[in-house]
């Protein structure tokens, strides 16, 4: 690494930090709080902004170094995703009109020549996606960001996810000898991990949406690589991803096959789960995180390495899904319900 990328990495988490710092003063000054109710996560009011921190700390180092249409774009978008994220955590936007927005900043990343042309797979090799190129893009750089901010439900679930994500898009970058990509992933971990400071283990602050639609936006971004001739960097970073993804896809369908409505606020994610199941927030977060560094050492495997290589990264990934279902069904199963916190706002509702 070098010196320009670990000054850009470490002013990036201070700049985070103290852009955190102040608006949680700002916020307790203004009541800018996060409320709890019966479907929260949380007991205590806690302010919600923190997710300008994220997106400051990112983008003004960001600034510094870039250079060229494609990147002014893409810090654009992020931007822009951020704009929206804090306008609905001012104003709560309803869930329609707030894909509508994600949907225009997708629209013009795409016309500006963002698309994922293709993926590779073992003993096939680059599998060209034709005319599904457009709708799978579409459905990937508003679906992901989107996916983040589901994700954003319990302390530390988002911003220590974001770290890793960005550490490892940064390392594939570097074997890729694309020196800019990697100081954006290393930009996506030193922002969050600014933030994480008031997050995990305890809360003082939520990066609400303009934390998560932002951080999902760049994650997504980062793994559509410009001028990815096999599509093996794509396919590397829906294997980085895949913890995620699985937790929501598999979430989403449980949901619909309900008949719940996939637009409320629920707690049925796996990691709430395993929180509501005995483990608590911390330990189901360090378990996403040991699942993600494992994700992402299989995906550096899988763009570095040969084709059993990548079969068994594959295999393995499929193997360390499966297994997380696994073990909710079992904490679901085993372990008592712990009185969280919606069991707590209800008393509190009717002890008043």
């Amino acid at each position: 690494m070098s010196l320009l990328n670990r000054s850009l990495f470490v002013a990036s988490v201070v700049l985070s930090a103290v852009v955190v710092r102040f608006a949680i003063a700002h916020a307790l000054r203004r009541n800018l709080l996060d409320h709890p109710n019966e479907r929260s996560s949380h007991t205590q009011p806690v302010p919600r902004v923190g997710g300008i921190g994220i997106a400051l700390g990112f983008l003004l180092p960001f600034a510094t170094i870039a250079h060229g249409d494609y990147w002014w774009t893409m810090a654009a978008a992020i931007a822009a995703m951020a704009g929206v994220g804090l306008l609905d955590d001012f104003r709560n936007l309803p869930a329609s009109r707030k894909y509508v927005l994600q949907l225009v900043i997708v629209a013009l990343l795409m016309w500006s020549g963002v698309l994922v042309h293709e993926l590779w797979l073992p003993f096939t090799g680059a599998v060209m996606l034709g005319w599904l190129a457009v709708p799978l893009t579409l459905v990937w750089l508003t679906g992901f960001p989107n996916f983040f901010n589901f994700m954003d439900g319990t302390n530390g679930m988002a911003g220590g996810s974001a770290v890793i994500f960005g550490g490892f898009f940064a390392a594939y970058a570097f074997s890729e000898g694309r020196a800019e990509a990697a100081t954006l992933g290393l930009l996506m971990a030193g922002s969050a991990l600014g933030f994480l400071f008031f997050n995990f283990p305890r809360a003082r602050t939520f990066m609400g949406d303009a934390g998560s639609l932002s951080l999902g936006l760049c994650a997504a971004m980062l793994a559509v690589r410009q001028h990815d001739p096999m599509g093996r960097h794509a396919a590397a970073s829906l294997i980085l991803c895949s913890v995620f993804i699985y937790d929501c896809t598999t979430t989403i369908f449980k949901r619909l096959a309900r008949g719940e409505n996939i637009f409320a606020a629920h707690r049925s994610h796996h990691y709430q789960r395993l929180a509501r199941a005995g483990w608590g927030h911390t330990r189901a977060a360090w378990l996403y995180f040991a699942m993600h560094c494992l994700a992402g050492t299989l995906g550096l495997i899988y763009l570095r390495g040969g084709e059993t290589a990548q079969l068994a990264a594959l295999a393995t990934v499929l193997i360390m899904l499966l297994g997380l279902s696994v073990l909710v069904r079992a904490a679901d199963k085993t372990e008592p319900l712990q009185a969280g916190p919606a069991q707590e706002f209800k008393k509190a509702v009717a002890a008043e």
